[in-house]
């Protein structure tokens, strides 16, 4: 599948582009969180790929919890955590800290040949940097924060100008990527940048851990791996399962957790709440399931379901943006509406057809090595490193 931002075929030759980076964690967004929610594994990765291939030399994150050094004890020695300031407590003085984060980590933006968001949402500490230091700043993003924010219907002081971040960002931007096709060409169109300037990269699953591997299956149990909150339709899918032979398997945690545990009962779903795990435990547990199910509302790309095509698993999505550009019906997953009944429908018929949820997993598989596997992104994230810094391939 060629994309655009991807090269076709296969490796693409690489030129050593050894710089320093700057990583601008997500607004409010600790290390401490990647570590509880068992997301670091997975979010370091791309950062210990760029290191060990010999293309960045050091990288800096610039992280919104005060005990940060704490939980980057066994991280690569080149990757250097800055904490926020411990006085900088309260929602209020983390916002300060975000506007102040150039003057205050002078040092750090100084030293950086590149300003790289993980997401939107903080974007204005690099736009700043940017501005004072003269440095080229990279703007990545998985979800389009103005899209994602209407749609979940929320209305704080950021989410509602968020447009006006997202056009600012972007015009300061010497280079853009998004992970989702449709939120490149949204972003295109609604703030004039350039094709060139903007780029479709993935996000990636490392294919040599998430894996096939021949565990004994349960029969009767799905599993969702995520968030719990509203975004992902787990009311939903909890009227669903409700009255099916199937029991349903949880792992993350969120806000609605309570909530979802009563609801469960309420209506007699059969619901585990297994909390979070870490990612490197993933690929066991995913091996366990004959079926994941991710019943969204709206989505970027979603790594949960990536992983879990990675290990051959058959997939059940709902038929939204981001979900949509990687489950090709029929083929390598299972498209369903977001109601309960189109959902519980599509759950029966997948769960009655083992041949049909083989053949899905195999799909799935050889379409995941070919397009999202850590290699390929690493690859292009350095090609656009080089691009960023006006260095050929």
């Amino acid at each position: 599948m060629e994309r655009p931002g991807f090269a076709s075929g296969g490796h693409i030759p690489q030129r050593r582009c050894l710089l320093k980076l700057l990583l601008l964690f997500t607004y409010g967004v600790s290390l401490e969180t990647w570590v509880k929610k068992g997301l670091l594994d997975r979010e370091k990765r791309l950062y210990e790929e760029l290191l060990s291939s010999g293309h960045v030399e050091e990288v800096f994150w610039l992280t919104y919890g005060a005990d940060d050094l704490d939980f980057g004890e066994d991280l690569d020695r080149r990757i250097k955590v800055i904490p926020k300031p411990a006085i900088f407590k309260g929602k209020l003085f983390t916002f300060l800290y975000s506007l102040l984060m150039p003057i205050l980590r002078a040092r750090y933006f100084k030293e950086a040949d590149v300003i790289k968001t993980n997401q939107m949402k903080g974007s204005w500490a690099g736009i700043l940097a940017s501005m004072l230091y003269g440095k080229p700043l990279y703007v990545r993003t998985g979800y389009t924060w103005s899209i994602f924010s209407r749609k979940m219907g929320k209305r704080s002081f950021l989410e509602e100008i968020s447009p006006f971040i997202e056009w600012l960002a972007y015009r300061f931007a010497r280079r853009a990527s998004i992970t989702s096709l449709a939120d490149r060409t949204f972003v295109m169109k609604k703030y004039g940048v350039p094709g060139r300037r903007i780029k479709w990269i993935p996000n990636y699953v490392d294919t040599a851990i998430f894996k096939s591997s021949k565990s004994d299956r349960y029969p009767d149990r799905i599993v969702f791996v995520g968030r719990l909150t509203f975004q992902k339709n787990l009311f939903a899918l909890f009227e669903a399962i409700a009255g099916t032979p199937y029991s349903l398997d949880l792992f993350g945690t969120g806000e609605l957790e309570d909530k979802l545990r009563n609801y469960a009962n309420r209506i007699g779903a059969r619901v585990r709440f297994m909390g979070s795990v870490p990612n490197a435990e993933l690929p066991g547990i995913l091996n366990r399931y004959p079926l994941f199910v991710l019943p969204s509302l709206t989505e970027g790309m979603p790594k949960a379901l990536l992983e879990a095509m990675a290990c051959g698993i058959a997939v059940l999505g709902t038929n939204v943006p981001g979900i949509r550009e990687v489950v090709r019906h029929g083929h390598n997953g299972w498209l369903v509406e977001r109601d309960p009944q189109s959902i519980k429908k599509g759950i029966i018929h997948l769960m009655e057809n083992p041949s049909l949820r083989a053949r899905l997993g195999r799909s799935a598989r050889e379409f995941i090595e070919e397009n999202f596997s850590l290699k390929r992104v690493v690859s292009e994230e350095a090609k656009l490193l080089r691009e960023i810094l006006g260095k050929k391939s």
